[in-house]
């Protein structure tokens, strides 16, 4: 119990945790519990529960548009492969748990979005972010064809369809709204 805690490391144990129970299922003592940590250990970092979960929220955030920059930078073949890359890569992360897990987004906008409103600004800011990388690969996409407006909306409507798939996993907690989303909903969106 002497070793020095990490901050990012009591985040990516929280987040798990949301992304398995949901806000209000996750309380200050099961992150403690998952870290090992004593109490104040926790509150050296965070002041509140909705303060760590805007952090939790930062550092999410931070991972997926690492992802987006890593894959938009790749050597993939195409704009298309680059969105479809993008979402499997995501849908890796949920498949590695068992499919116990859903997106701390998706899950703390359902639950927790209309409450809390500095954590529902925090969860529009990184859709938002996403949503931007996204629109950079539709227009790409689309050989520079559609209006910036038009490939917004096809980047929202995109984002709202993986949510959607992600709230069906949860309920039948295996792959096959994934097999869809690849297979049906993804060409349907960026049909050309």
């Amino acid at each position: 119990m002497n070793r020095k805690h990490q901050k990012s490391e009591i985040l990516d144990k929280g987040i798990l945790l949301m992304c398995r129970g949901g806000y209000h299922q996750t309380g200050v003592t099961d992150i403690l519990n998952a870290c090992q940590i004593p109490k104040g250990s926790f509150y050296n970092f965070f002041e509140s529960k909705e303060q760590f979960t805007l952090q939790a929220i930062a550092q999410y955030e931070k991972g997926l548009l690492e992802l987006l920059d890593k894959i938009y930078l790749g050597k993939q073949a195409s704009a298309y492969k680059k969105i479809e890359t993008y979402f499997r890569e995501v849908v890796k992360r949920f498949q590695s748990t068992g499919f116990n897990c859903s997106c701390l987004l998706g899950n703390l906008s359902t639950e927790v979005g209309a409450d809390f409103p500095r954590i529902s600004e925090a969860i529009s800011q990184t859709r938002m972010k996403i949503k931007m990388r996204l629109v950079t690969f539709i227009f790409l996409h689309f050989d520079n064809q559609k209006a910036v407006e038009e490939t917004g909306k096809m980047a929202d409507f995109l984002l709202d369809a993986f949510y959607g798939v992600l709230t069906r996993m949860k309920v039948e907690r295996n792959g096959l709204a994934f097999s869809d989303f690849f297979e049906f909903q993804l060409p349907f969106i960026l049909k050309k």
